[in-house]
C-alpha cells in the first residue's frame, strides 16, 4: 500500500522496509505496534543519510538526535463478507 503525501507536504525521506513472518498475526495482519518499529528504521536511515547519528559527520560524539513524541493513525479498513 503506498499513501499520497498532500501536496502542501514535502516528503524528505522514503524507504521500502520488508514485512517479515514475525510481524504479522495469524491472519496475516501487520501488528500496529511494528508499525512503530518500521518508523524507527526508518527514522535511523534518514539520519545516517544525512550523517546525524551519534558520532556521524555532522555532530560531535556526545550529540544524537532524539524523538520527544511519536503518534500516527491508523486507517480504518472496512472489510465487506
Amino acid at each position: 500500500m503506498r499513501l499520497e503525501v498532500p501536496a502542501q507536504k514535502k516528503l524528505v525521506h522514503e524507504m521500502t522496509v520488508p514485512i517479515r513472518w514475525g510481524d504479522m498475526d495469524a491472519m496475516g495482519h501487520v501488528n500496529n505496534t511494528v508499525y512503530f518499529r518500521y518508523m524507527e528504521q526508518t527514522r535511523i536511515t534518514f539520519f545516517d543519510n544525512l550523517g546525524l547519528r551519534a558520532g556521524g559527520a555532522n555532530l560531535p560524539p556526545n550529540i544524537s538526535p532524539v524523538v520527544m513524541t511519536a503518534n500516527t493513525r491508523y486507517p480504518l479498513a472496512m472489510m465487506s463478507s
